[in-house]
């Protein structure tokens, strides 16, 4: 008979696999160190390999997202992460093998090769910390990875040895089948303290726990170099919430960016960045439709693939656009086995299961949770630039008009928020503030 396993995500993933472990005294202890990581090269994140990569991971991104906050309540927003998805199912795929490996690597877009090789140059390319003169922290991106294993119960060291080295992957044992309590709390602890706080609740991992996959990722920006704040709009705005009623809202004001506005017969689109290039694109339907119509794959890929920064070459303008949006919070706490399985994954969730790369022991995932928490304001983004000139010999450079304009979000919208090489971490839709 298939032992369980369940996965949970906190900005984090959970994959906990219940079976039968031997007694132990009880005791939470580090195992296996991670491999230790390095900023991510400019020679390997400019790679043709590694960028036709990258798009694979935005493609599985734009596929998930609407499926996931599908449905939401016109009273709620919903905010998650599918990078933090994506790097939990890929620590399950080095768990797999055969059919059950193929099924999940196919739902990613890519081969088992590929994600092997390069999913430790997107992990380092995920973790970045930034601090001022005073020591302050102003910008941090950090992704982590873990094993927690059922004190006593064996598994192949193989597989975690390649966790480590290939996923940057720590391992733990913890005591699920004699002392339940104790492991929930020190997972608890040890989410808390990856999120910085942020996700701080018991996921209640059964006694038959035979072991859990934890990712973790957490944000944090300012708005610029300084810290400082951004200012609100003089007057308020009415903004209108998908149920229909409006809002009075002092907006808060963009640093004017690069561009124009894009158009398209449902919605409209733009950016604003943070102070570590981090970008915030929000998705604004058209009057007639709603943020969840207009929150697809197709508009996410559109919205990905769009170059606000097009110039006027024959009237010499360029624009320059600002995003005056509302402050807001979203989150996100359910079970998305189902969503998984419509995305082809379904031999980890039956009977077929094979995780043999990881254990003798016959296993099966019973369900996937999913935990984020997103928090947008004056001071700056959380959740748990550079500048090139070009010049060449030639004619004497026209003199360019500027244009100022500005991009109101005052409605129910989605959003897209995306690191400087354009990975998306947290996606989703606001239907209140």
């Amino acid at each position: 008979m298939k032992k369980l396993f369940s996965f949970a995500l906190a900005g984090t993933m959970l994959a906990a696999f219940a079976g039968c472990g031997a007694e132990s005294a009880g005791r939470s202890a580090l195992l296996m160190k991670a491999a230790a990581a390095e900023s991510l090269s400019y020679e390997v994140s400019s790679s043709e390999d590694y960028q036709n990569y990258l798009s694979t991971v935005e493609r599985f991104a734009e596929k998930l997202a609407p499926k996931l906050v599908k449905g939401t309540k016109n009273s709620e927003n919903a905010a998650v992460s599918p990078i933090s998805v994506y790097m939990a199912l890929s620590l399950a795929a080095e768990c797999a093998a055969g059919d059950t490996r193929e099924e999940i690597v196919h739902a990613l877009g890519t081969t088992y090769e590929t994600l092997s090789s390069q999913t430790a140059n997107l992990y380092e390319g995920l973790n970045a910390e930034r601090k001022d003169e005073r020591g302050k922290l102003i910008s941090k991106l950090a992704l982590g990875n873990s094993v927690w294993l059922q004190d006593g119960a064996e598994f192949k060291e193989t597989c975690l040895e390649s966790l480590s080295e290939k996923y940057f992957c720590h391992s733990y044992s913890a005591d699920f089948a004699n002392n339940n309590d104790e492991a929930n709390k020190a997972i608890r602890k040890f989410v808390k303290e990856q999120t910085n706080g942020l996700i701080d609740q018991d996921f209640k991992l059964p006694d038959k726990t035979l072991f859990t996959l934890i990712n973790t990722l957490y944000l944090k920006d300012a708005w610029n170099t300084f810290g400082e704040d951004l200012d609100f709009t003089e007057k308020a705005y009415d903004f209108r919430n998908a149920d229909g009623k409006t809002t009075s809202q002092n907006l808060l004001q963009g640093n004017y960016e690069s561009g124009r506005v894009f158009e398209d017969e449902t919605f409209s689109h733009f950016y604003t960045r943070t102070y570590r290039g981090y970008t915030l694109k929000f998705l604004v339907p058209k009057d007639g439709h709603t943020a969840e119509e207009i929150f697809t794959e197709e508009n996410l890929q559109k919205v990905a693939e769009a170059d606000y920064r097009k110039t006027d070459e024959e009237k010499n303008i360029k624009y320059y656009t600002r995003c005056l949006f509302p402050e807001f919070e979203a989150k996100f706490d359910k079970k998305i086995e189902d969503t998984l399985s419509e995305l082809g994954i379904k031999k980890l969730f039956s009977n077929e299961c094979d995780l043999s790369s990881f254990s003798g022991e016959p296993l099966r995932c019973s369900e996937v949770e999913h935990v984020t928490k997103l928090k947008v304001d004056r001071t700056g983004v959380e959740g748990a630039a550079v500048t090139i000139i070009a010049g060449e010999a030639g004619d004497a450079p026209p003199i360019w008009e500027k244009v100022y304009e500005e991009f109101v979000v005052d409605r129910a919208f989605g959003f897209v928020l995306t690191d400087p090489n354009g990975t998306t971490l947290f996606s989703g839709i606001v239907n209140h503030i």
